[in-house]
């Protein structure tokens, strides 16, 4: 695969967004993951703040120092040729002139997109706060390709009526402010989602879930955005644990089928 300048994966971020051809967003949390992910021919590659942070040692929640978290989103878009969107969680800034920074490093390893979340822990971000950050980013950083996380059903905040109200309400507003996508992690249900797609008119991405599980499926809903989120990251983890029990009776670990010694190595060159 040829190597995209900048503002061509910028331009091409923005097409991908379409409901008749919906974005399949897998989340790197590292180098060789962004890899396999650029040869299963993905369009582009978003990043996983809770697979970066337990890699290094950290739990999800901006609980890793912001700069381990921007080298591995540098060294993940240093890696592949397709357009890479970071997740940046809540901002990891406590004013603007630290997210300025932030902003800036990010122009550097050409990142075309972010996540950029209202939830803080157990509660949301009130709206006109996010919307200062929000405005903010757009005009500092008007390439940048806005996707803001609404967390009332990630948070599990009110009921269902309250919670639907409160997406539909702050996704216009951010939608004044510049976002260019609204991300609704937490939300499964196929009549929530029917209702949340009448009301909001941005781009929706939702987490991959047992009702977004065929690409048909995803289309009738005009989903325009999926991701894997941290699932494929958990996911290895967990095959990682069933072979370490394997290993540890003292069984034989079944390689058919595994990436050998040198495909690993021709992956990584």
């Amino acid at each position: 695969m040829f190597k995209l300048e900048f503002k061509e994966k910028i331009k091409l971020f923005r097409t991908l967004h379409d409901q008749n051809n919906p974005l399949m967003l897998p989340n790197a949390w590292d180098a060789s993951s962004a890899k396999i992910f650029e040869r299963n021919d993905f369009q582009a590659i978003g990043t996983t703040s809770a697979g970066i942070a337990a890699t290094l040692g950290y739990p999800d929640g901006e609980k890793i120092p912001l700069e381990l978290m921007l080298n591995s989103i540098s060294n993940i878009s240093k890696n592949t040729k397709l357009p890479v969107s970071a997740d940046i969680e809540g901002g990891y800034a406590a004013n603007i002139f630290d997210l300025r920074k932030i902003l800036n490093e990010l122009e550097k390893f050409e990142v075309v997109g972010i996540n950029i979340e209202d939830g803080r822990g157990t509660y949301l971000r009130e709206i006109n706060e996010q919307k200062v950050i929000l405005d903010f980013i757009k005009a500092y950083s008007p390439h940048l390709f806005i996707n803001a996380r609404i967390d009332s059903f990630w948070l599990d905040i009110g009921d269902l009526k309250d919670r639907i109200k409160d997406v539909i309400v702050r996704a216009e507003e951010y939608k004044k402010s510049g976002a260019d996508c609204i991300f609704i992690p937490g939300v499964k249900d196929i009549e929530t989602i029917k209702v949340l797609r009448e009301n909001i008119e941005l781009p929706i991405n939702l987490l991959q879930s047992e009702n977004l599980n065929s690409m048909q499926n995803i289309k009738t809903l005009k989903i325009e955005r999926v991701s894997l989120g941290s699932s494929a990251f958990r996911n290895i983890l967990t095959n990682l644990d069933k072979i370490s029990s394997t290993f540890k009776q003292g069984k034989l670990l079944h390689s058919n089928g595994n990436l050998t010694y040198q495909d690993l190595n021709l992956l990584m060159d």
